[in-house]
């Protein structure tokens, strides 16, 4: 047989904290915020993140694609297969230094183009391109 509570004091006192209790709990229920999609202002550009406590802040990180483009033009040569040579060596050492120029941020493509040769009057076949680039870089 359980022992139950005979003072009458006692069983006031466990009474009220369980009424207590459970008043706390409904109103934290009460007072929690609500908000429908449909009461945000969707005007141009709108964006609706949802994030708890500071982690989801620091986790977040900013970033900028930034694209460019640059001439790439190798050394004139009387053959058209060693003027293509010297563009191909152009277009390396112009990826070279996109790296190396932007070595905080991450170089995403790098591509030389196109390449087109022509003659130049008495210096020879000159092989040139537009190169284009895209880099992720950092948003401070």
């Amino acid at each position: 047989m359980k022992n139950y509570p005979s003072n009458k004091s006692t069983l006031s006192i466990l009474l009220n904290a369980s009424f207590v209790f459970s008043m706390t709990m409904s109103s934290s229920l009460v007072w929690a915020q609500k908000t429908a999609i449909s009461d945000i202002p969707t005007g141009e550009n709108t964006t609706i993140s949802i994030k708890k406590g500071d982690a989801a802040v620091q986790a977040e990180k900013q970033y900028e694609i930034v694209e460019g483009t640059g001439h790439i033009e190798g050394e004139p040569h009387v053959l058209t297969k060693e003027a293509r040579a010297n563009w191909t060596k152009a277009c390396d050492q112009w990826k070279k230094e996109i790296r190396e120029t932007n070595h905080d941020s991450k170089v995403m493509v790098t591509d030389c183009g196109k390449v087109t040769c022509e003659k130049q009057g008495t210096e020879g076949q000159v092989c040139q391109s537009e190169g284009s680039y895209k880099i992720k870089t950092k948003v401070n």
